[in-house]
This record gives C-alpha cells, sequence and structure tokens, in this order.
C-alpha cells in the first residue's frame, strides 16, 4: 500500500521519463484511422477559411472602408453585396469590444476614431459607423454624465459632416454657438 505522497512521486517520475523518451524520439504520436484524418483535414479547412475571413476584416478595418472596393476585387468578392456586410461585421466586431472590455478599447481610439469618421463619408458605411461613433461614448467613464458623451459625439459628427442623415434633435442648435459656450449640464 502506498501513501499518497509516494503515488505524486510515482506520478511525477513516469511524467519526467515519458517526456525523456518524447525527446529522444522514443515515443511517437498515435498514427490516426482514415476516419480521424478526414476529421482533421476538415477541422484545418474550416479553420483556414475563418483566418481567411479575420484577415480580410482586418485588412478592411486598417486599410479604410471607402479603398475596399479594390481590396475586394483583389480577393474576388462581389462588391455590392459583400460591402454592406462587412461594414456591419466590422462595427459588430468593435461593438464586441467594447462591450467586452470598454476601457481596453478606449486605448485605442487615437488610432480607431479617425478611421471611423473618415470613412462616415462613404455612403454605405456612414450610418453604421455614425451609430458606432456613438455609441463608443460608453467606452469612457463620463463620470456618470452619460449626456456629456452624447453631446460631444454628436457636435464631433456634425463637424464631420458625414452622408448620412443625423439625428434632428441633436441638429437644431447653432454649432459656432455650440463651442462658445459650455453645456449647462457640464456644470
Amino acid at each position: 500500500m502506498y501513501s499518497f505522497k509516494e503515488q505524486q512521486e510515482e506520478m511525477q517520475l513516469r511524467k519526467e521519463l515519458e517526456e525523456k523518451k518524447k525527446k529522444a524520439g522514443l515515443i511517437k504520436a498515435p498514427e490516426l484511422n482514415e476516419k480521424q484524418k478526414e476529421t482533421m483535414r476538415l477541422e484545418l479547412e474550416k479553420e483556414t477559411a475563418i483566418r481567411t475571413k479575420l484577415r480580410k476584416v482586418k485588412y478592411c478595418l486598417f486599410i479604410g472602408i471607402s479603398s475596399q472596393v479594390s481590396l475586394f476585387k483583389t480577393f474576388g468578392i462581389d462588391v455590392s453585396a459583400q460591402m454592406h456586410e462587412q461594414v456591419n461585421l466590422v462595427t459588430a466586431l468593435i461593438r464586441g469590444a467594447a462591450v467586452g472590455n470598454g476601457p481596453s478599447l478606449s486605448l485605442r481610439f487615437r488610432t480607431l476614431l479617425p478611421v471611423i469618421l473618415r470613412n462616415t463619408q462613404s455612403l454605405l458605411a456612414a450610418k453604421p459607423l455614425c451609430n458606432l461613433f456613438i455609441d463608443l461614448r460608453k467606452c469612457v467613464d463620463w463620470k456618470h454624465n452619460d449626456l456629456l458623451g452624447l453631446f460631444i459625439g454628436h457636435l464631433t459628427l456634425r463637424y464631420e459632416q458625414p452622408k448620412c442623415e443625423l439625428d434632428k434633435a441633436w441638429t437644431e442648435e447653432d454649432i459656432g454657438r455650440d463651442f462658445n459656450t459650455p453645456p449647462l449640464f457640464y456644470s
């Protein structure tokens, strides 16, 4: 009868011996049968397809949506159908990152926000990107004053003049007046 400590030592010794044999090449990986090989091949194909799709999304995000047409043609993708899907996919990915870890995403606003604002000039991407821009205010701590973030977001979009209609409630005031007077809810 072994004690628990002795059993643990024996298991550790067996692991060390097995590792030495693997390093020396005495132990080979088990051979797969045909069905297992086929399953492995299918899984690798799925993984490759996912990686390719993610790579395309990454390129689209960093190059800019306005230059996506030539990028899609390079990959042989139908521009008219895929562009709208790509815009929605990119905004969904960014929203997911914002929900998952907003403060960490806010550290990357310096590179992310100019890309978003630049691409609000695209007729196709303007509305989803404007909505995304306004929603990203939630990543920043406004000290329990979310209205300030909403105000700054809408004011920024008005200055950028995106290729979509903005919420009428935020476009009634004169834009020059908005910057010359501090908002009442801030004081």
